[in-house]
Parts: C-alpha cells; structure tokens; sequence
C-alpha cells in the first residue's frame, strides 16, 4: 500500500514513517500524517479480534521503512 499512497520521489532520501532515526542517526523527515493514518485504518481492520494490533502495526512500519530504505539503495547506484 506504501507505494500506492507516496510516489517514489517522495520516499527519496532521508525519510520514513514516523520521522525517528537511531539514536545519533541522521533526523529524518516523516511521511504524511493523514496518509500513514489511511494506511494503519485499513490495515489494523483487516485484522481479526484478539490481534495484538500495535504489535501488527509496529511491524507493518518495520517493513514501510524497509522499502524505502530498499528503494534508497537502488537510488544511491
């Protein structure tokens, strides 16, 4: 859905979902608010009763932030 909802512009450089680095690491901006909330809406409805939701959440943020980083590397070549 990630790349449904942002272009690859947008995912250039250094960004991800929420806008935290590492600790120490280079800031980075987040991406649109409104459209991550879309995104999480859609996602977490999908889910049945009983699914730790935040936990499915954190891992879906773990793998948005995986394709663009993904998508970085093949920009940097």
């Amino acid at each position: 859905m990630l790349m449904e909802f942002f272009s690859e512009d947008e995912l250039i450089g250094e960004v991800n979902v929420r806008g935290v680095s590492m600790a120490g690491g280079v800031p980075k901006r987040s991406l649109d608010t409104k459209r991550i909330d879309i995104i999480r809406k859609f996602c977490l409805d999908q889910e049945e009763a009983g699914i730790d939701k935040e936990n499915l959440w954190r891992q879906c943020v773990t793998a948005m932030n995986k394709k663009i980083s993904a998508i970085n590397q093949n920009f940097k070549i």
